[in-house]
C-alpha cells in the first residue's frame, strides 16, 4: 500500500513562519471564543425559534443546543491553547492527538460526566435552559427529564454525543416533548496548517458523490464509505448483480432502488439512509420469476415518500430505525409503506423504531392509469385523482375496502361498466347513487351507532370519487371510492371495515409475509398497518400528531451533504468550481489537473463539455478524481470520486472511502485544493496553506430527534 509523505514542501523560512503560526493562533483564539458572539448566536437562534413555535420543546432545545456551543468554543480555544504551547516540539499527528485529548477531558469536565456510567447530571443541562425554564411553582415552561449519557465516538466517527436529552414543555395544560441527541463533532487539525480557518471536508468520508446519480447493472461491488447520489437516485439492476455499501452516509436526493433480481445490502457504523423512496422494481411487470429481488437495510433510514415493493418475489428486510416523516395533503406528501407486487416478504420485526407519519395512496390520477377521454360524459384529462385511505402499511389486494359499498350503487355492483355508467348519467332521472346522511355501512354491535354511519366517515358534500380506467381494448369501466372527510376518518373506517369482515381486506393477494416488532414503544404510525404472518392481521394506527425536522435535514443533505447547513443547487455546485476546471481544461482537452506522483493520484476533467464520460480503468491507484460529467468506474479506487454528472460501475470495481487520504491531499497541495470552494475565504500564503473559516455552530447538530 502507498503511503503519503507528509513532509514539507519547501522548508525555507521554517523557525519564521512557526513565530507567524504562534501568533496568529493567538489573535484567532480571541476570535472563536468571544463571548459576546457566542451569546449573540444563543440570543439570535432562541429568538428565531421563539417566533416560530412561540415557547415551545423546539425553543427550549434551541437553548440548551445554544449553551452546549458556548461550552465547545471555549473548550477547543483552551485546547487550541494547549497544542500551541507544544507546536514547535511535535509533528502533525502529535498535535492533533494533544488536541482532541485536551478536548475530549475539557468536555467531559464541563458537562461533570461522571467516570463510571458517563452519566451527565441533568442539572447541568436544565441550566442551559434561559427564557423558557419552567419557572418555581409553576406549571408552564420547559424541564429536563430522564438522564443525559455522554459518548466518546471519537475513534470511529471523530465526535462525541450528549445522548437522551429529553425535554418536556408545558403551556396551559398543553404537553409536548421531543427526545434528541447532540452530535459534538471535534475538528481534526492535521489537515490545518495555518491559522486562518479550519477545514470541515464534509466529502472527506465519501467514496462516491454522483451529482446526478449512482448505478450498477453489469456487475457486483463493494463500496466501503459515504455516498451521494443525485435526484436520478441510486440503483442496482440486473439478475445476479449486487451492491453491498457499508458507510455512515447514504444519501440520495431521488430513490434508492434494487431492480430486476439484483441486490441492495447497507449497513454502516451507525449508518444513516436518506432518500425520496426505498423501491424494489421489476421492469416486466408480466414475467414470472423464482427470483428474488432484494433490499437489505441495517441502520437508520429517514425516507421522505415511501418504501414500494413493486418486483415480484421481493424481498425487504430492515433492522435499525425507519422514519417515514411526510405528513402532508397529497400522496407524493404521505409516507407510507405499499406491497404490490406478488409473492413478496417484508421483515421489519428487527427495527427498534418504526415512524409512520402518512398514509397510502391509491393511485388512480392520469398519471398512473389509462383512459378514454369522453367530454360529453365529464370524463377530462383531469378526471381522475388518488384516494386517500387508512392505511401507513398497505397490501395492494385491500383497496377493494375502499370502494363504495355495491348496496349504494343502483347497478348493484362496483365497477360499473361504461354503458351502464352512460346510461344513468344520459337519463338524469335515474339515480345511479343512493345515499343519505343516515345510511348505514356497519351493522355491528361492537361499534356505535354514530360511527355505523357512513356520512360519519366521508365529506358530506362529495362522499365519493368517481375514478376511470380502461382494461386493454375495452371501454372504461367506472370505479366509486369513498371520498374520507379527513385522514383520520380514512383510519378509523379501516379499523370497523375490519371489524365487519374480518380478513376480506386482504383478498387473497398472495403475500409471504408482512412482519413488525410488536414491542411497546416500537411503532408510531398514523395509520393502520397491515401484517401477514399465518393470517392477516391489522395493528391499529394511533391517527396522531406528527412534527419533525427531518425534512428540512433531508434537503440540506440533498444540497450540501450536512443536515444543519442550507444550501441552494446541486451538491456538486456546492463543492466544486466547475467553472475552474472548465477553464483550466480549455486549452488541454478537458485534462485540468493529472497528478500521479506515486503518492497519490489526482485527476480532475472537463469532459461535460466535450459530452463524453470519463472512462477510469488505472489500477493500484488512490486519491481524488472529479469530473464535471459522467465518469465510467471500471477499476477499484480508494479515495473520493465526484461527478458532475452520473457515476456508473462497471467491471466488478469495489470503491474504498479514505478520510485521512482526502485531508493529506487537500492539505499539501494548493492546486487540487483551488476546485473546492470551502477553500475560498483566503489568500494562500507561501507554503500554499490555506483554509476557511468554520463557524462552532456547524460542529453541534441534532442526531435521534423525536418529538411527541
Amino acid at each position: 500500500m502507498k503511503t503519503f509523505s507528509h513532509r514539507n514542501l519547501n522548508n525555507r523560512g521554517v523557525s519564521f513562519l512557526l513565530v507567524v503560526i504562534a501568533l496568529g493562533f493567538i489573535s484567532v483564539l480571541g476570535t472563536i471564543v468571544a463571548t459576546a458572539a457566542v451569546k449573540n448566536i444563543t440570543m439570535k437562534t432562541v429568538d428565531k425559534k421563539s417566533k416560530e413555535d412561540f415557547y415551545s420543546a423546539e425553543a427550549a432545545l434551541e437553548e440548551i443546543k445554544a449553551g452546549i456551543t458556548e461550552i465547545t468554543a471555549n473548550v477547543m480555544a483552551d485546547s487550541y491553547e494547549t497544542v500551541l504551547k507544544e507546536y514547535s516540539s511535535t509533528n502533525t499527528a502529535q498535535r492533533n492527538k494533544i488536541f482532541i485529548n485536551t478536548f475530549l477531558d475539557g468536555i467531559k469536565m464541563e458537562l461533570q460526566v461522571s467516570p463510571s456510567d458517563q452519566i451527565i447530571p441533568a442539572a447541568v443541562i436544565k441550566d442551559l435552559l434561559k427564557e423558557t425554564k419552567k419557572a418555581e411553582n409553576s406549571h408552564n415552561g420547559a424541564e429536563i427529564i430522564g438522564t443525559p449519557v455522554f459518548k466518546d465516538t471519537l475513534k470511529n466517527d471523530k465526535s462525541v454525543m450528549i445522548q437522551n436529552i429529553k425535554v418536556v414543555y408545558s403551556l396551559d395544560g398543553y404537553t409536548q416533548s421531543i427526545t434528541t441527541d447532540l452530535k459534538i463533532t471535534v475538528p481534526d487539525i492535521s489537515s490545518r496548517k495555518s491559522t486562518t480557518g479550519f477545514a470541515h471536508m464534509p466529502y472527506k468520508d465519501f467514496a462516491l458523490i454522483g451529482n446526478q446519480a449512482i448505478t450498477a447493472g453489469f456487475s457486483s461491488h463493494n463500496i466501503k464509505g459515504s455516498v451521494y447520489a443525485g435526484a436520478d437516485g441510486l440503483l442496482v439492476s440486473n439478475e445476479g448483480n449486487t451492491m453491498k455499501i457499508n458507510g455512515t452516509k447514504i444519501i440520495s436526493a431521488g430513490n434508492i432502488e434494487a431492480m430486476d433480481k439484483s441486490k441492495l445490502l447497507i449497513n454502516g457504523n451507525g449508518a444513516e439512509i436518506w432518500a425520496t423512496n426505498l423501491i424494489t422494481s421489476g421492469s416486466d411487470k408480466k414475467a414470472n420469476t423464482n427470483l428474488e429481488t432484494s433490499l437489505r437495510i441495517d441502520g437508520h433510514c429517514y425516507i421522505k415518500d415511501d418504501l414500494i415493493l413493486d418486483a415480484k418475489k421481493s424481498k425487504v428486510e430492515l433492522t435499525g430505525e425507519y422514519y417515514g416523516y411526510s405528513n402532508g395533503t397529497d400522496a407524493a406528501s404521505n409516507s407510507a409503506i405499499m406491497i404490490n407486487a406478488i409473492n413478496s416478504s417484508l421483515q421489519l420485526k428487527g427495527l427498534s423504531k418504526l415512524y409512520l407519519a402518512g398514509r397510502a395512496f391509491i393511485s388512480m390520477d392520469n398519471t398512473n392509469v389509462t383512459y378514454e377521454l369522453d367530454q360529453e360524459h365529464g370524463v377530462s384529462d383531469r378526471a381522475n385523482s388518488n384516494i386517500l385511505t387508512g392505511e401507513s402499511l398497505i397490501v395492494k389486494g385491500s383497496q377493494g375496502a375502499y370502494l363504495l359499498p355495491d348496496k349504494f350503487i343502483s347497478a348493484g355492483h362496483n365497477p360499473i361498466t361504461w354503458d351502464e355508467y352512460t346510461n344513468y348519467y344520459n337519463n338524469p332521472d335515474k339515480d345511479l347513487i343512493k345515499l343519505t346522511e343516515d345510511s348505514i355501512v356497519f351493522t355491528n354491535p361492537s361499534i356505535s351507532a354514530e360511527e355505523s354511519k357512513l356520512y360519519y366517515y366521508v365529506d358530506p358534500v362529495k362522499p365519493f370519487k368517481k375514478e376511470f380506467y380502461k382494461f386493454g381494448l375495452d371501454s372504461n369501466v367506472v370505479y366509486f371510492y369513498l371520498n374520507f372527510k379527513s385522514k383520520e376518518a380514512a383510519t378509523d373506517y379501516l379499523k370497523n371495515y375490519e371489524i365487519c369482515y374480518p380478513g376480506k381486506i386482504y383478498n387473497g393477494f398472495p403475500i409471504t409475509e408482512i412482519t413488525i416488532n410488536h414491542s411497546p414503544d416500537t411503532v408510531n404510525s398514523a395509520g393502520n398497518l397491515l401484517t401477514y404472518e399465518d393470517s392477516l392481521k391489522i395493528t391499529p394506527g394511533n391517527n396522531g400528531l406528527f412534527t419533525n425536522n427531518y425534512e428540512l435535514q433531508y434537503s440540506n443533505l440533498s444540497k450540501t451533504l450536512e443536515k444543519n447547513i442550507t444550501g441552494e443547487g446541486t451538491v456538486f455546485d456546492y463543492l466544486i468550481h466547475g467553472d475552474r476546471i472548465k477553464e483550466d481544461g480549455a486549452l488541454k482537452g478537458g485534462q485540468a489537473l493529472l497528478i500521479n506522483n506515486g503518492y497519490y493520484y489526482v485527476n480532475v476533467v472537463d469532459n461535460r463539455s466535450f459530452g463524453v464520460p470519463l472512462f477510469f480503468k488505472e489500477t493500484n491507484k488512490e486519491g481524488i478524481i472529479i469530473a464535471t460529467g459522467d465518469i465510467e468506474v471500471c477499476s477499484d479506487f480508494k479515495g473520493l470520486i465526484i461527478s458532475g454528472g452520473k457515476i456508473t460501475l462497471y467491471n466488478g470495481a469495489n470503491l474504498n472511502a479514505d478520510s485521512e487520504l482526502i485531508s493529506s491531499i487537500l492539505s499539501e497541495n494548493a492546486k487540487v485544493r483551488r476546485y473546492f470552494k470551502e477553500f475560498d475565504t483566503n489568500n494562500e500564503d507561501e507554503t500554499g496553506a490555506s483554509f476557511q473559516k468554520f463557524a462552532i455552530t456547524d460542529l453541534i447538530q441534532y442526531e435521534n430527534w423525536k418529538k411527541k
